[in-house]
């Protein structure tokens, strides 16, 4: 045999050793889906699975390792190495990693300009976020290439809005029943977290303290304050004058005043109720 041939010999044997291997170690459905998900909404962890039979052959002469990388948008940012062993049973096996969210919102990431902002989380404790996309992908060749896999993307959120010392609400009474509310917010985190965001003062009255804390449905509510707010020198600052009359008509002996709303601006008081004495007089 002339050296060219024995040369391209070799270069056909090499090529299919690893369709040899997949054909001697047939890949059957392991009957439980690889998949990506979100533990808590904001954890990604990926399972995926192999069958006992087909991991017993591929593996007979020694374990053999997958890659499995993590990507966040285009960026790989963790790739870990994981083995299929064999197995004395016939049950699938399973690799299980986990992404720590410290590897997802990081500022570049949650700030570019093509990321998906949206409103997230349960009423009264809604915040603006980022939605990032987040896959996994295993890296699998030769006798392994049936675990070559790539998810669908999942969308961590991530918290835009930095929380300063500034946002507060008072409730100031002036002269005779004179009364209105006052709200202040540094101005970074007013612009963030204003965003698709609807404000309101909620108002009960009661006989007592206890009465309007427990209370549920408002008597008097005030729409539309996310539009009321001035810019003066590094803060916003809200003041609207309140209806004296309408909450006296209740001949309530206690107030109770909260904001509420769509978005994280609602969270611009510091949450929870302010009890005041009703002044009618």
């Amino acid at each position: 045999m002339r050296t060219t041939e024995i040369a391209l010999f070799v270069l056909i044997t090499a090529c299919a050793l690893p369709a040899a291997a997949q054909d001697r170690c047939p890949w059957r459905a392991p009957g439980k889906p690889t998949r990506l998900f979100l533990h808590e909404d904001r954890v990604p962890i990926f399972h995926a699975y192999y069958p006992a039979e087909w991991a017993n052959c591929v593996a007979a002469d020694g374990g053999k390792r997958i890659e499995i990388e993590w990507l966040v948008g285009n960026d790989v940012v963790q790739t870990e190495r994981e083995t299929v062993r064999r197995s004395k049973d016939d049950e699938p096996r399973r690799i299980r990693t986990v992404l720590a969210p410290n590897h997802i919102c990081d500022a570049r990431r949650a700030t570019s300009r093509s990321a998906k902002i949206a409103t997230f989380g349960p009423p009264g404790e809604e915040e603006t976020v980022a939605l990032v996309p987040v896959r996994a992908r295993i890296k699998a060749t030769g006798a392994l290439a049936a675990m070559a896999y790539t998810s669908p993307p999942v969308e961590v959120p991530c918290s835009l809005c930095q929380r300063s010392q500034g946002e507060n609400m008072w409730i100031r009474r002036g002269t005779g029943t004179e009364l209105s509310v006052e709200i202040q917010s540094g101005r970074d985190w007013f612009q963030c977290a204003s965003r698709s965001a609807t404000l309101a003062l909620r108002i009960f009255t009661g006989d007592s303290r206890d009465a309007v804390t427990n209370a549920i449905a408002p008597d008097v509510q005030i729409n539309g304050l996310e539009k009321a707010f001035v810019l003066k020198g590094d803060k916003y600052v809200l003041s609207k004058p309140l209806p004296v009359a309408r909450l006296c008509a209740k001949n309530a002996r206690t107030w109770a005043f909260e904001l509420w709303g769509r978005g994280e601006l609602m969270r611009v008081g510091g949450g929870g109720r302010l009890i005041r004495d009703a002044k009618c007089k």
